[in-house]
């Protein structure tokens, strides 16, 4: 080993807490770009392997409930391996609460459920064949209700009670999420039941064999959009068919699409000013150290070594600050990984995820990490590189101040105020550069938690008053459709109260050579019991005869807007509409129209569906009251609704605060490095200050003071910014999920601002100890006073 590289190992030492400084911030964003990129994919990887492992059918067929007897053959179509015909029944189960909980009951032969969408067994046993009696529940209603094997309970649906016993406790493949209502695109933990039984339970009370759900196994090759049109033609002959739903559109899987792309939204951003704040701390503490070195580089250089080795040897510490950032990094993103990826399996009922490292994510994270470094080493290396040996015969002092300089530091004259606050701001204009790229560095990591606090804050209040504004406080859904007089039945639960009914089905919206599923709603438009995120066009008036307000979705995909026919095939036939408003909501698909058209699309003449709660009354009603007519499966509420969603955006919260501590810690260390980069390159002037008389309370004022300074300055620069890049964040969401509209808190700057001016001065304090101990004679040495 040569005299150069013991020397640069030595001074690597000298520095040893600036590199890791620098590595913390560089394994940051290496944490954050793998930690959370991973949690993402291996949530995804779980919902698929999950589905895999069990079989998963590739394809569902739903439809108005008829006799198995009457279904058309599938297995000439190319592609379809098997057929599974099975009955869903919606229903409420009283488990012990205030009010029963929304069930649905899932029949089929008991050997099916060990052959399609197969359930994993957590306790117990399957259903037995011909038994009538014995049932599985899903483990999130089991989980969130304390239910186990051998508890008994009546399934309620209609005017009929089926006594069952749970034999087992199962996972399901379809219902990973448990979604709170199939009109609001939010899950929530226990809100529905489900409950899976062999063929004979219902038969035995129906008295034959009834199906409005058929699962296909399809072949690996096979191709789906081909295959889905050739079943729904065939399906459209002999059934009323509803909805088409591949496996892809299956509630789990659509909203963790939905859901995860959010946060995919988010992380670019994060990733790039992490990595543009260590690229600047890179740049600062590396220059410095260069600086330093300056005179004995060039002595180096007098001694005979090439610049070549000079460089080689001084990119040591670069080549060690690579390799403790990937170290460190590798934890960050471990903790990343865990407290993203378990926390939100938690908030919305998943399984347990199982979490890996991506390898892609590590190579990509791992060349940002290099291309980081390397960008912020350029200056000081091309420094280095330009040391001649007559440099070892030169004062590196500081030099004069420049033109601008010195006058915004006479202007400081003006300004009043005790010593050690006028010397402070004079220090911070006579390195005006290096205190903006401090400002801006910091104010950079502060905004974009801002951005994140301001985005989620819009997405909650947005999604809040998309609810709030809508003229009802309950909406009741029913087992099966009821005649327009029954309404009576709900009136009668409290005088004088008022309701709006409708009608929900399914439909294909046709267009383009693709016939895209959509959720059709059918309301009454002057009781204005749905108010929509209008994008385009207007809502839906009394004398729109077949006009209909689409999501926005529907409107990209079949590429139509305000004033453009649409074909709808519902139930086989094809209905010609006008688009009279595009909008955007959280339920993808989602078409409304008035609630005569859609009755005449659902040949549902006279009948309704579900009904709206506009009015109460002046005495009031209760969900209980209105779950003890017989016919009611769901009541929700607005208040439900809205604590459904502050419970899945908790863990985004979450997730948030993490955020904002690594944000605030970003700042710190970035305040650490460039207030000792300032401060220790002016330590001759605070030493001479000392011997002058002035105490060491003032001297650490004047530290404290430039330090705060810079913290307010980053305060007051990251509001702006903040806001600006939550509305681009916004913005951006809008395209993967639903129109947000920014309408931020003073909680969202204030919870990031606040620890932010309480930490920051802090970062002072090393440097302000480097200071105070220097010896006087040590500061007459140093020659540079200022």
């Amino acid at each position: 080993m040569n005299m150069l590289v013991r020397h640069v190992l030595r001074s690597i030492l000298v520095i040893r807490y600036r590199l890791l400084t620098i590595a913390l911030i560089c394994a940051s964003t290496f944490g954050v770009l793998v930690g959370a990129y991973s949690a993402i994919d291996s949530l995804f990887n779980t919902v698929e392997d999950i589905q895999s492992s069990a079989s998963m059918a590739g394809l569902e067929v739903i439809f108005a409930p008829d006799e198995q007897i009457n279904l058309p053959a599938f297995d000439d179509i190319p592609g379809v391996s098997a057929t599974y015909p099975r009955l869903l029944m919606p229903g409420l189960v009283p488990l012990g609460g205030e009010q029963p909980v929304a069930a649905l009951m899932i029949s089929s032969p008991a050997q099916d459920f060990s052959t399609v969408n197969r359930l994993k067994v957590l306790d117990g046993r399957l259903p037995d064949a011909q038994d009538a009696a014995g049932v599985v529940l899903e483990r999130n209603c089991a989980e969130f209700h304390g239910k186990r094997v051998g508890d008994r309970f009546n399934f309620v649906s209609g005017q009929a009670d089926y006594p069952v016993e749970v034999v087992g406790i199962v996972e399901s493949p379809e219902y990973l999420v448990a979604p709170l209502n199939p009109s609001v695109y939010v899950p929530s933990n226990g809100s529905l039941c489900v409950v899976f039984a062999d063929q004979a339970l219902m038969r035995q009370q129906l008295g034959f064999a009834a199906v409005n759900s058929l699962l296909f196994s399809l072949s690996a090759d096979a191709d789906l959009s081909q295959i889905k049109h050739a079943v729904t033609e065939r399906a459209q002959t002999r059934l009323a068919v509803d909805y088409v739903l591949p496996r892809q559109e299956q509630f789990s899987q659509k909203f963790l699409e939905l859901d995860l792309n959010t946060f995919k939204v988010f992380l670019p951003t994060v990733v790039l000013i992490f990595a543009l704040s260590s690229t600047l701390v890179v740049f600062f503490l590396m220059y410095q150290w260069a600086k330093e070195e300056r005179p004995l580089i060039a002595m180096f250089l007098t001694l005979g070594y090439t610049r070549r080795q000079v460089a080689c040897a001084y990119s040591l510490p670069a080549l060690m600050l690579i390799v403790a950032a990937l170290l460190l990094g590798c934890g960050f993103a471990l903790f990343d990984m865990y407290a993203f990826g378990l926390n939100y399996a938690r908030a919305i009922g998943m399984p347990k995820p199982h979490l890996v490292f991506q390898l892609p994510y590590l190579w990509r994270a791992g060349l940002v990490l290099c291309g980081t470094v390397a960008l912020g080493m350029y200056l000081p290396m091309r420094s280095i590189l330009s040391i001649t040996p007559m440099d070892a015969l030169r004062d590196v002092g500081a030099g004069q101040e420049q033109p601008l300089a010195q006058r915004m530091v006479a202007c400081l004259r003006h300004i009043g105020g005790p010593f050690w606050f006028r010397y402070s701001l004079r220090n911070l204009l006579r390195s005006w550069r290096i205190s903006l790229v401090t400002v801006l560095a910091m104010a950079a990591s502060i905004a974009i938690t801002i951005a994140f606090y301001i985005s989620l804050t819009s997405m909650e209040r947005t999604a809040i008053s998309n609810v709030e504004r809508d003229s009802w406080s309950r909406v009741v859904d029913l087992d099966v459709p009821w005649w327009d007089e029954d309404i009576a039945r709900l009136q009668a639960l409290a005088p004088g109260s008022r309701w709006s009914t409708f009608v929900k089905g399914g439909a294909q919206v046709s267009g383009r050579g693709q016939l895209d599923n959509a959720s059709l709603l059918g309301i009454e438009p002057a009781d204005g019991v749905r108010h929509v995120n209008l994008m385009q066009g207007r809502m839906l008036l009394d004398g729109d005869r077949d006009g209909v307000v689409i999501e926005r979705r529907i409107a990209i995909a079949q590429g139509v807007g305000p004033g453009d026919r649409l074909t709808l095939k519902v139930r086989g036939n094809d209905y010609a509409t006008t688009v009279v408003g595009v909008f955007s909501g959280a339920l993808p698909g989602e078409v409304i129209t008035s609630k005569d058209y859609a009755r005449r699309m659902l040949a549902l003449d006279e009948q309704f569906t579900g009904a709206y709660l506009v009015d109460a009354g002046a005495s009031g009603l209760e969900d209980a009251q209105i779950y003890a007519v017989p016919g009611v499966v769901r009541v929700t509420s607005k208040q439900d609704i809205v604590a459904a969603i502050l419970e899945i955006s908790s863990h985004i919260w979450v997730i948030i605060h993490i955020s904002a501590l690594m944000s605030i810690a970003i700042a710190l260390l970035f305040a650490v490095t460039s207030m000792n980069f300032s401060i220790v390159g002016r330590r001759a002037e605070y030493g001479v200050l000392r011997i002058l008389g002035f105490s060491d309370r003032n001297v650490s004022l004047i530290m404290l003071c430039e330090t705060f300074s810079i913290a307010v300055l980053a305060g007051l620069v990251a509001m702006p910014l903040g806001y600006g890049l939550g509305a681009v964040l916004n913005h951006r969401l809008t395209d993967v999920w639903f129109k947000i509209n920014t309408d931020p808190a003073s909680s969202d700057f204030l919870r990031v601002i606040l620890p932010a001016l309480l930490i920051i001065p802090f970062a002072a304090m090393p440097a302000i100890r480097h200071v105070l101990r220097i010896p006087a004679v040590d500061t007459l040495k140093l020659r540079n006073f200022g």
